[in-house]
């Protein structure tokens, strides 16, 4: 995984929330510690990357790992539910009975699932705007905002149906709140879900056929700025802006109308 946090951003976020954990920093590395009657357990590794990024790299559980399927994590609130139950499972594993504590990470899951569960998992509450929009091929935008308004997030998809952003993405939120692996748009709804921000996903319009709604997504992405290294960047595909006399006049009315809401 990658963070565009900065060390002294972590730091701070781990005096304030895992004081239990000490900082060991060398020439290559920061890593934080959290001690045992044995020895102590590595719980996050830090090293520079390339971008003015931090590679991070938590220690041992199938948390973990189903989390590296994450490309970024860029919010304390996000770094913070992972750090907590890399603990919760060194801790736990600490209590096993040799035997069990011995399982390898992929038969351990279900106890970092039950830990994860007990900690974080939080209802996945959206407002829902439909637009009008068919249940059909169909775009649609989630936008994630702070009580303030300021937005947090956007991310561009596209359905053969609008039970995706109604259905699949409350489960998929739980399923990863659980220990899954998700792509960085669920982390950023769990994100939101466990701080309380406002989230909602708005139906935009339904394109003709599956091809014009592959060409409406890539064209609705560069528009909306929805790609890049921006923290309420999400999409994870970068878009391609249609020529102008390529864009049919419904789509360019809703792109104008979101990009004046989300500027």
């Amino acid at each position: 995984m990658k963070t565009k946090l900065s060390l002294d951003q972590i730091h701070a976020l781990v005096y304030e929330k895992f004081p239990a954990l000490k900082r060991e920093t060398n020439s290559v590395s920061t890593s934080y510690f959290l001690e045992s009657e044995s020895k102590p357990n590595r719980i996050v590794r830090l090293k520079p990357a390339p971008y003015n990024l931090l590679d991070l790299k938590l220690a041992q559980t199938s948390a973990s790992e189903g989390a590296r399927s994450l490309e970024r994590v860029d919010s304390t609130g996000a770094l913070a539910a992972l750090i907590e139950s890399e603990i919760a499972f060194v801790r736990g594993r600490a209590a096993m009975p040799r035997s069990q504590a011995l399982l390898t990470p992929r038969e351990s899951r279900v106890h970092i699932s039950t830990q994860r569960a007990i900690a974080h998992v939080a209802p996945f509450v959206y407002e829902l705007d439909l637009n009008g929009v068919l249940d059909t091929y169909l775009l649609y935008l989630w936008e994630i905002r702070n009580a303030a308004g300021v937005l947090l997030g956007k991310y561009l998809g596209k359905a053969t149906g609008h039970y995706r952003p109604l259905k699949r993405y409350g489960k998929r939120v739980q399923k990863v709140m659980l220990g899954a692996g998700g792509r960085r748009v669920h982390y950023s709804l769990v994100d939101a879900a466990l701080v309380g921000h406002q989230v909602k996903v708005t139906l935009l319009c339904n394109a003709p056929t599956k091809d014009a709604l592959r060409a409406w997504e890539y064209h609705s992405i560069a528009a909306l700025d929805c790609f890049g290294d921006r923290p309420e960047q999400l999409n994870a595909t970068r878009g391609r802006l249609l020529s102008p006399d390529q864009v049919p006049g419904k789509l360019a009315y809703v792109v104008r109308a979101m990009q004046d809401k989300l500027c």
